[in-house]
């Protein structure tokens, strides 16, 4: 069990840690675990995650939390189907945080972003790809040439690097395995709770792929269970 030495967290991940609702085009916000969290322990936190965001997203995420210095960081892993597609590889060079479009999330972040790089599921894609020839395009490439266990493995290959940066600067963390990216890893670091398991067991009208407050309540137990705080 770790002792958190100071107040303030950062929580990365996707719209399962964002506390997300989706309805057709649109979404409204719930009240995600990391609110929960922060009523029992009385601590502050950035919310950085992304809407959508891919693993790959949530491991950029964490490099940025790493440089801040948090008392702790939490974050999900997510579904393997997700991809990035890039508005103008012209503006990309060296990226960062900044380069993802966070306007799906409607909130203010912390930092300033680009909005160059957009994560979406293949769901997403699907449903974008009527009448719209790049969606059209990127959604024929994943489909002929994408294989699944690789694209796993380069996941799970992000995610276990993100570990690692935070392991180097000795940050007490969580990861949430909803993707089930960290199946062979044995931690107490982890919690094994699958994405599918939640959304059947605590469903979210309207919505099959997120779960209500009642699964985000229960995320934040677990976490408590494993994260002990001294203030």
């Amino acid at each position: 069990m770790y002792v958190v030495s100071n107040a303030n967290g950062i929580i990365c991940g996707c719209s399962f840690s964002f506390g997300f609702a989706s309805i057709g085009d649109s979404f409204r916000k719930i009240k995600s675990y990391s609110e929960f969290l922060s009523e029992k322990l009385d601590f502050n936190h950035q919310n950085i995650s992304l809407v959508g965001g891919s693993n790959y997203s949530i491991a950029k995420q964490i490099e940025w939390a790493v440089l801040q210095n948090p008392g702790f960081i939490v974050f999900n892993t997510t579904t393997t189907n997700r991809h990035e597609y890039v508005r103008d590889f012209n503006q990309l060079s060296d990226i960062t945080i900044n380069d993802f479009d966070y306007s799906v999330n409607e909130s203010p972040t912390v930092f300033p972003t680009s909005n160059q790089i957009k994560s979406l599921s293949i769901r997403r894609i699907i449903q974008k790809s009527t009448g719209n020839n790049d969606y059209k395009k990127i959604l024929d490439y994943h489909v002929n040439y994408t294989c699944d266990s690789i694209k796993k493995d380069y996941d799970r290959m992000y995610i276990l690097y993100a570990i690692s940066l935070i392991a180097k600067k000795n940050i007490p963390y969580i990861c949430i395995d909803l993707g089930g990216l960290m199946n062979l890893e044995t931690s107490d670091n982890i919690i094994n709770i699958h994405y599918t398991d939640m959304t059947r067991n605590y469903p979210l009208k309207d919505d099959p792929m997120h779960f209500n407050e009642d699964g985000h309540l229960y995320i934040s137990d677990q976490i408590l269970s494993r994260l002990h705080t001294s203030l």
